[in-house]
């Protein structure tokens, strides 16, 4: 009686290796999941190699594995299996090699990036309210609730700069490690989406130049 193999194949598998690492060896689980109830069977699968990976020197490597080249590794050394395959019909291999953890370059990169995005924010923020005229604004505001000594409290301001930070906290729902709910941000829903269609335009590419 033939064991039924289960194995699920997403779009991409991530990989990584150090920097001295010539030859990666690709085995079954670093690219699907695989489900069986002969658990001495789906070992095996799992131990399986699909391909080699020359890695030596480089960065990046991607390649395009098929299901049908799965199948055939499987059923070419195990027998007395039935394959189901759930999901993708092919899986990108995507190796990065292991970045170097600097933490001196870490360190200067998130304060370079603090004092640019707080800059440009300032920027942006200055040249809206130049545009809206929020000062005139301000002034008319002032003018209809009586108050004649607004330069020296300087409430509506106030309460204006406090407002734009609470509304930034909220709409990215998070301030530092704090978050206000469990729901994604709109950061890593963009981001969630950045990656998927990055995978797809690399796997089209890597389609295109077999």
């Amino acid at each position: 009686m033939k064991e039924t193999v289960y194995i699920v194949l997403e779009k991409a598998a991530k990989l990584s290796g150090d920097k001295d690492l010539k030859k990666l060896n690709v085995k079954l689980m670093d690219v699907c999941d695989v489900c069986c109830s002969n658990k001495d069977i789906e070992n095996k699968i799992n131990h399986l190699e699909v391909t080699v990976l020359d890695v030596d020197g480089q960065k990046h490597v991607r390649k395009l594995v098929s299901l049908t080249d799965l199948i055939n590794i499987i059923e070419a050394q195990i027998d007395n299996v039935d394959i189901s395959p759930v999901g993708e019909n092919q899986v990108m291999l995507d190796y990065e090699r292991a970045k170097s953890n600097n933490k001196l370059i870490t360190m200067l990169a998130v304060g370079f990036m603090c004092i640019f995005t707080f800059i440009g924010s300032a920027y942006v923020i200055m040249a809206y309210n130049n545009d809206v005229g929020t000062i005139e604004l301000f002034d008319r505001i002032y003018g209809l609730l009586g108050i004649t000594d607004y330069k020296e409290t300087n409430m509506i301001e106030i309460a204006y700069g406090v407002g734009i930070a609470l509304g930034i906290i909220v709409f990215y729902n998070h301030f530092g490690k704090m978050r206000i709910s469990d729901t994604p941000t709109p950061i890593q829903v963009e981001m969630d989406k950045y990656e998927k269609d990055e995978e797809e335009s690399l796997i089209t590419q890597l389609g295109k130049s077999k």
